[in-house]
Parts: structure tokens; sequence; C-alpha cells
């Protein structure tokens, strides 16, 4: 015609109130070679949209409606099952359309489910599955978003897991971000949301799974190489709380029941640049903000060793480091150091002259009673003493009382000590010593790089 609508041709099948309604069937013939096609297919618009296809199965006024199946027929003997292809056509001007797949509103029950499920093979790699939003040449990529539903209760889960691996490992979860070919890669975040009014924030855990033969899978977290510029750098940190105490940060090796624990290894960066650094390690407790309040401390501990032979150590600077401080420079903190404190080489006092300690040796001789000392007369001895060198101070101490007598000591040969008693001649009493034990003690120091002026020349 060419006034009005086109005729319409409608295709019914009988109506019955007594049984199911009559059914309409559409079938191509059979061939020799391939089937017969079935096309549907809309009328074509000049002017303005061309026609639609429903397909709508019936309703059903006191129960459920009809069901809708799209499907390709199984193979025969030989090939594989048929292709299936729901997609919208393309566009010469403005955009192509939409696709959409969602269930209908449930009311008294619960909204449909949507699944889409590869098939299973027996032969080489499973069907993969590829969900990819779209590409543009003249702004930015589509975008895909997976959301759980909201929940009157708790919201959805989202699940993301790998396929089960029988003979071999599981399959992999890769999430990347995407390529900048001019500019920077894109950013990844994972991270839980705010809290409600009430309640917390979702934990986050990131971690491995337990293994019973061999080792659980190793974790690396590490920001990509750079070519030009600096690399990432990487942060960990918990949130800032209001009505309660900041999230703890802990990190902690697993035990083990064979060979020795696990290390864990803190190390800052190196540098290869001229006249710069290597990057510093920096460890800080917490401050208190409050007038009344006290700083976070900092421990530093060996692990324990059940068996009792022997804990572990505590090493600090044994290798490269030039300098070691320990304690304000102001010189008003205390530091306290317990149990046997050993110092190969120790200088007190920040003046030019401080001696630089390097030996300090002690010796003990055994208990004896030292000869009757008569006015003027001395005592003279020798004590082996291993170490001890010309040029070392010696001190020398009596158990019990000298009366009027006293003690000299020195260096007289390299591992020997000599101790004079002496009871000097203005005194004209004999002097008798009980028995006891003498103490000497040989103090080495460094060479001074100061030379003392002992005397004033006159002017």
């Amino acid at each position: 015609g060419d006034t009005g609508t086109g005729g319409a041709m409608t295709l019914t099948a009988g109506a019955t109130s007594a049984a199911a309604g009559g059914a309409v069937t559409v079938a191509a013939g059979a061939g020799a070679t391939a089937g017969g096609a079935v096309e549907i297919s809309a009328g074509v618009g000049v002017t303005t949209a061309g026609g639609a296809v429903t397909v709508s199965s019936g309703v059903g006024t006191a129960t459920s409606s009809g069901a809708v199946l799209i499907q390709t027929s199984n193979s025969g003997t030989t090939g594989v099952s048929g292709n299936m292809a729901l997609k919208t056509g393309t566009s010469t001007s403005g955009a192509t359309g939409s696709y959409t797949v969602t269930t209908g509103t449930a009311v008294g029950g619960a909204g449909g489910a949507i699944t889409m499920t590869v098939g299973s093979g027996n032969t080489a790699t499973g069907g993969a599955m590829t969900l990819t939003a779209g590409e543009s040449t003249a702004g930015d990529g589509g975008a895909v978003t997976v959301a759980a539903g909201a929940g009157a209760t708790a919201g959805g889960a989202v699940e993301i897991s790998a396929g089960v691996g029988v003979t071999t490992a599981g399959g992999a979860v890769t999430v990347s971000s995407g390529v900048g070919t001019a500019t920077s890669s894109g950013a990844v975040l994972i991270q839980t949301s705010n809290s409600g009014t009430t309640g917390v924030s979702g934990n986050m855990a990131l971690k491995t799974g337990t293994s019973t033969v061999g080792v659980s899978g190793n974790m690396v977290l590490t920001t990509g190489a750079s070519t030009i510029g600096a690399t990432g750098s990487f942060t960990v940190s918990t949130g800032t709380a209001a009505g309660g105490a900041g999230g703890a940060i802990s990190m902690t090796v697993g035990s083990g029941d064979t060979g020795s624990g696990g290390a864990m290894t803190l190390a800052a960066g190196d540098s290869s640049a001229l006249n710069a650094a290597g990057g510093a390690v920096s460890i800080t407790g917490g401050s208190s903000t409050t007038s009344d309040g006290v700083g976070g401390g900092v421990s530093i501990d060996a692990g324990f060793a059940a068996s009792g032979v022997e804990n572990g150590n505590v090493t600090i600077g044994v290798t490269s480091a030039s300098a070691v401080t320990i304690g304000a420079a102001a010189d008003d903190k205390r530091i306290l150091l317990n149990g046997l404190t050993e110092a190969h080489t120790l200088k007190v006092g920040r003046q030019d002259y401080s001696g630089v300690l390097k030996k300090h040796l002690k010796f003990d001789s055994a208990q004896f009673t030292p000869p009757d000392l008569y006015p003027g007369s001395v005592y003279v001895f020798d004590v082996y003493a291993p170490g001890a060198a010309l040029g070392d101070v010696v001190q020398a101490s009596f158990s019990r009382s000298l009366g009027n007598a006293f003690l000299t000591a020195n260096v007289n040969e390299a591992d020997k000590v000599r101790l004079a008693v002496h009871n000097p001649g203005y005194n004209t009493v004999t002097e008798q010593l009980e028995q006891g034990s003498f103490v000497v003690t040989c103090t080495g120091y460094a060479v001074s790089p100061y030379v003392a002026r002992f005397a004033v020349p006159p002017p």
C-alpha cells in the first residue's frame, strides 16, 4: 500500500478453556547437506527507526509466566555445536545500541539470578570468558563495573576466584591497571568502604593459602622499575581515629618446625649517584600530644632459645657504620645499660684531651701474708699480667689495711707488673700486714694527637 501503515500478519494458535493453548512451530526443512535456515527480521524503516523484534513468553495470569529458551542444537556425531551471537548493529552516525541483561523485579521473593557459565570439556584448555569494555579513539575507554547488590541487612559479596587445578597449579588471579602508552599507567585501588553511622570499616587481608606439602606461596609487594625518574614509593599506614586508638601495624614471620626461622629484612635503598647518600632507616615511637601523656617506646630484642644454649644477639653498626649514636646530644637524657657491657675502645668527655681507653686489665693475686716491713724497708714482688705493656697506667690495691705503708705498681716489662709495699723511713713502727690479696689494673690509652705542656717556662 501507499497510504498508512503496512498490513500486519498475525499467526496465532488456538485458545482453549480446558487445557494448554495450541503451540506455534516454525521449522526449516531438513537437508542432505545443510539444514534450512529460519530468519526472523523486522522491516526496514526509511525515514525513522526500523521495526522491532520481540520474543516474549506467555503470561500466566494465575501462576508463572512461560520460559524463553534460545539455544543452538547439539552437534551430530562429528563437528561442534553452533555458535550463538547476541549483538547490536554498527552505527555510521552516533552511538551503537546498548545491550542489557536483567531479571525482573520481585515482590514477595528474591530477584532472579543471572548465570554465565562456560561449558565443561575433556580436551585441551577450558573455554575462556572475556568481559571487555569498549575502546575509544576520541576519549577515555569504557569502564567495567562489578558491584554486588545492596541489602537491608548485609550487602552482597563480590568474589573473584580462579579455577581449581587437579594435577598442576590452580589458576592465577591478575588485577592490573591499564597501560598509558604516552603517559602514566592507571592506578590500582583496593580498599574497604567507610563505615556507616555505627560500626567500623571493613578489614582487609592479603595472604597466601596454606600448604600441606612444600612451602606456602610467597607474597611480593613492590613498585615497578623506572628508566627515567624515581620509582614509586611504598606506604603502609593505618587510618586516623577519632574516639579510639589508631590501628596497629604488625609484621610477623610465621613459625616453622624445620630449619631456622624465617628472616625479616628491612633495608633502605642504595644510590649510585655522585655525592649522594644511601637511603636512611628510621624507627620512631609515637608522640603523645597531651600534657600528662608519655611518648611511645622503641624495643629491639633478639629471639629466646628454649634450649637455654644461647639466645639471639642484637647487632648494631658492626659492618659499615662510621658512627653509632645513642642518646640525646644535650647529655640530659639517661642511658641505662644492664648486664655485662663490653667497650673495646672508650672515650669519656667531649674535650680534645679526653683519653681514649683501648685496654683495661684486672688481675687478682692469691691470698697471702706479706712479710713484716721495718721502717724504711720495701717489699717488692712481680705479678704475671698477660697483655700489660710498658706505658700502661697501673693501679694496685690491697684487700686489708696497709696502716702507714703505701703501695706502688708499674709495668717493668711486657706481661709483668711490679708491686712495691713501702714502709717510709719516717715511720718508726714495723708494719705487720694481715693476710689478704692484691688487685692490679692496667689501663692502656690510644696515642693522643695533642701534646700537653706540663711545665711553663718563665718569661
